[in-house]
Protein backbone atom coordinates (compact mmCIF):
# COMPACT_ATOMS: atom_id res chain seq x y z
CA UNK A 1 0.00 0.00 0.00
CA UNK A 2 1.16 3.56 -0.83
CA UNK A 3 0.18 6.33 1.10
CA UNK A 4 -0.21 9.30 -1.12
CA UNK A 5 -2.36 12.07 -1.50
CA UNK A 6 -3.09 12.28 -4.75
CA UNK A 7 -3.00 9.23 -7.59
CA UNK A 8 -0.49 11.38 -9.50
CA UNK A 9 1.85 11.36 -6.23
CA UNK A 10 1.29 7.41 -5.90
CA UNK A 11 2.42 6.79 -9.75
CA UNK A 12 5.44 8.71 -8.89
CA UNK A 13 6.08 7.25 -5.86
CA UNK A 14 5.75 3.08 -7.32
CA UNK A 15 8.01 4.63 -10.45
CA UNK A 16 10.79 5.75 -7.89
CA UNK A 17 10.53 2.42 -6.09
CA UNK A 18 10.26 0.39 -9.02
CA UNK A 19 12.99 2.37 -11.03
CA UNK A 20 15.24 5.13 -9.08
CA UNK A 21 16.21 6.84 -12.16
CA UNK A 22 12.28 7.03 -12.89
CA UNK A 23 11.33 10.45 -14.73
CA UNK A 24 7.96 11.84 -15.84
CA UNK A 25 8.08 10.00 -18.90
CA UNK A 26 9.17 6.63 -17.71
CA UNK A 27 6.66 7.12 -15.07
CA UNK A 28 3.86 8.03 -17.70
CA UNK A 29 4.84 4.58 -20.02
CA UNK A 30 5.30 2.24 -17.20
CA UNK A 31 3.47 2.74 -14.06
CA UNK A 32 -0.39 1.91 -14.59
CA UNK A 33 -3.19 3.43 -12.76
CA UNK A 34 -6.71 3.33 -12.27
CA UNK A 35 -9.00 6.12 -10.31
CA UNK A 36 -12.51 4.90 -10.30
CA UNK A 37 -13.50 8.86 -8.66
CA UNK A 38 -12.62 10.74 -11.97
CA UNK A 39 -12.64 7.71 -14.02
CA UNK A 40 -8.95 8.05 -15.66
CA UNK A 41 -7.47 5.26 -16.33
CA UNK A 42 -3.94 4.29 -18.08
CA UNK A 43 -1.81 1.35 -18.28
CA UNK A 44 -2.08 -2.47 -19.93
CA UNK A 45 -4.96 -4.53 -18.43
CA UNK A 46 -6.49 -1.01 -16.62
CA UNK A 47 -10.49 -2.17 -17.89
CA UNK A 48 -9.53 -5.81 -15.87
CA UNK A 49 -8.04 -3.46 -12.81
CA UNK A 50 -11.05 -1.44 -12.42
CA UNK A 51 -13.66 -4.23 -12.59
CA UNK A 52 -11.40 -5.76 -9.64
CA UNK A 53 -11.30 -2.36 -8.03
CA UNK A 54 -15.04 -2.17 -8.23
CA UNK A 55 -15.54 -5.75 -7.23
CA UNK A 56 -13.32 -5.11 -4.18
CA UNK A 57 -14.81 -1.25 -3.47
CA UNK A 58 -11.47 0.08 -3.54
CA UNK A 59 -11.13 3.68 -5.15
CA UNK A 60 -8.08 3.27 -7.56
CA UNK A 61 -4.79 1.79 -7.91
CA UNK A 62 -1.64 1.91 -9.45
CA UNK A 63 0.57 -0.62 -10.77
CA UNK A 64 3.85 -1.45 -12.90
CA UNK A 65 2.60 -1.73 -16.49
CA UNK A 66 5.54 -3.23 -17.83
CA UNK A 67 4.61 -4.98 -21.24
CA UNK A 68 5.35 -9.04 -20.71
CA UNK A 69 8.55 -10.30 -21.84
CA UNK A 70 9.96 -13.85 -21.78
CA UNK A 71 13.34 -14.90 -23.58
CA UNK A 72 14.14 -12.01 -24.48
CA UNK A 73 11.57 -11.82 -26.64
CA UNK A 74 8.76 -8.83 -25.77
CA UNK A 75 5.16 -9.41 -26.08
CA UNK A 76 5.98 -13.14 -25.52
CA UNK A 77 3.73 -15.00 -22.63
CA UNK A 78 5.20 -18.00 -20.99
CA UNK A 79 3.51 -21.21 -21.26
CA UNK A 80 2.83 -23.18 -17.74
CA UNK A 81 5.19 -25.00 -18.31
CA UNK A 82 8.12 -22.63 -18.82
CA UNK A 83 7.48 -20.40 -15.66
CA UNK A 84 8.60 -23.20 -13.33
CA UNK A 85 11.24 -24.47 -15.27
CA UNK A 86 12.40 -20.45 -15.48
CA UNK A 87 11.92 -19.96 -11.76
CA UNK A 88 14.16 -22.89 -10.81
CA UNK A 89 16.94 -21.74 -13.01
CA UNK A 90 17.03 -18.59 -11.74
CA UNK A 91 17.36 -20.41 -8.07
CA UNK A 92 20.53 -23.08 -9.17
CA UNK A 93 22.13 -19.96 -10.31
CA UNK A 94 22.02 -18.36 -7.75
CA UNK A 95 23.11 -21.57 -5.16
CA UNK A 96 25.72 -21.80 -8.36
CA UNK A 97 27.03 -18.40 -7.07
CA UNK A 98 26.82 -19.14 -3.64
CA UNK A 99 29.08 -22.27 -3.96
CA UNK A 100 31.54 -21.12 -6.37
CA UNK A 101 32.29 -17.53 -5.97
CA UNK A 102 31.61 -17.17 -2.35
CA UNK A 103 33.04 -20.43 -1.76
CA UNK A 104 30.09 -21.77 0.30
CA UNK A 105 30.61 -25.36 -0.76
CA UNK A 106 30.60 -26.48 2.70
CA UNK A 107 29.44 -24.56 5.88
CA UNK A 108 32.10 -23.53 8.56
CA UNK A 109 30.40 -22.77 11.58
CA UNK A 110 28.55 -25.93 13.97
CA UNK A 111 25.19 -26.18 14.70
CA UNK A 112 21.82 -25.13 12.85
CA UNK A 113 21.94 -21.65 14.27
CA UNK A 114 25.98 -21.50 13.18
CA UNK A 115 24.74 -22.66 9.51
CA UNK A 116 22.11 -20.68 9.35
CA UNK A 117 23.94 -17.40 10.14
CA UNK A 118 26.83 -18.65 7.69
CA UNK A 119 23.95 -19.05 4.85
CA UNK A 120 22.52 -15.48 6.12
CA UNK A 121 26.26 -13.79 5.55
CA UNK A 122 26.53 -15.49 2.46
CA UNK A 123 23.12 -14.31 0.84
CA UNK A 124 23.68 -10.80 2.30
CA UNK A 125 26.99 -10.45 0.32
CA UNK A 126 24.99 -11.92 -2.95
CA UNK A 127 22.43 -9.20 -2.54
CA UNK A 128 24.59 -6.42 -1.59
CA UNK A 129 26.60 -7.59 -5.18
CA UNK A 130 23.62 -7.22 -6.62
CA UNK A 131 22.59 -4.06 -5.45
CA UNK A 132 25.76 -2.69 -6.03
CA UNK A 133 25.66 -3.46 -9.72
CA UNK A 134 22.15 -2.11 -9.89
CA UNK A 135 23.18 1.44 -8.49
CA UNK A 136 26.06 2.38 -10.41
CA UNK A 137 25.38 4.15 -13.25
CA UNK A 138 25.67 2.31 -16.57
CA UNK A 139 28.90 3.05 -18.74
CA UNK A 140 28.76 2.90 -22.27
Amino acid sequence: MLDAPDMEAARRALGVREYPRADAKWTKRNIGFVDLASGTSAGLESDSVARWLSYLDLAGAVWTSLPCEFDAVTGSMPTSDQVPAYLASLVEMLFAHLKRILKLDRLRLRGISGARDEFLMAAAAQNLRRMARWLTPATV
